[in-house]
């Protein structure tokens, strides 16, 4: 190719290099989960989850909200947490109807955590958006 030719092919490489808002959006739910938006104006106390395995040879884990350990830090209104999975647990209601989902994420360098999904705002049904911790 001469001078001019990779010239002229340069705008469209680096078009099919760039990155799109779509994809940028993609590559963070596939890499850190879906994405939530607390929705509970006095914030939300994550509560800490644990994984026990349930058989003999370790092959079931069984994950488990501790609704009477909460811990920090507090999310605020507004915060955007990334969901690995849901899980169920005690009910609770908020904006968007009752429900025994609890959205579990991990925060850097922490342990898991859950929070109700009924005050995380996903866009819809965790349940139709990501799977059951397994």
């Amino acid at each position: 190719m001469n001078k001019r030719m990779w010239l002229a092919a340069i705008p469209v490489l680096l078009a099919c290099l760039a990155p799109t808002a779509a994809s940028a959006e993609q590559t963070r739910t596939a890499r850190w989960g879906i994405k939530g938006e607390v929705v509970s104006d006095t914030g939300l106390a994550p509560r800490q989850v644990t994984v026990w395995r349930s058989d003999q040879e370790g092959h079931v884990p069984v994950y488990t909200v501790h609704d009477d350990q909460k811990v920090t830090p507090y999310l605020e209104y507004g915060e955007t947490i990334w969901i690995s999975c849901w899980i169920e647990g005690p009910a609770r209601t908020g904006p968007y109807g009752t429900s025994n989902r609890w959205d579990v994420y991990w925060p850097s360098l922490t342990p898991m955590r859950a929070v109700p999904d009924a005050w995380v705002y996903t866009g819809g049904d965790i349940a139709n958006q990501t799977s059951h911790c397994d």
